[in-house]
């Protein structure tokens, strides 16, 4: 597994590594220096999810009503009034 090195140290097995240096280590050696913050993976890249139906919270909308405690209800509308029209005295 590759590693990249993060900072400057010192070890018994690898030596003296520089920021930047990339090692090509055992697997659970590797994870051990990621673990510890010594390292990150070299080249590991994160994917990002594309979903064809949306989603509210976790709940996909093609899955049916969603039922989200947090969402308010639908405010009643209010009736319109009309003008009135004032009648001037002659």
């Amino acid at each position: 597994m590759q590693i990249k090195v993060i900072g400057q140290w010192s070890s018994e097995v690898i030596g003296n590594v520089t920021d930047g240096d990339i090692l090509n280590l055992d697997p659970f050696l590797a994870e051990q220096f990621i673990q510890r913050g010594y390292a990150v993976q070299h080249g590991a890249y994160e994917t990002k999810i594309i979903r064809q139906t949306p989603v509210v919270g976790d709940v996909p909308l093609a899955s049916g009503p969603v039922n989200d405690v947090s969402l308010s209800p639908a405010a009643p509308a209010l009736r319109k009034k009309t003008a009135i029209s004032l009648k001037t005295k002659k």
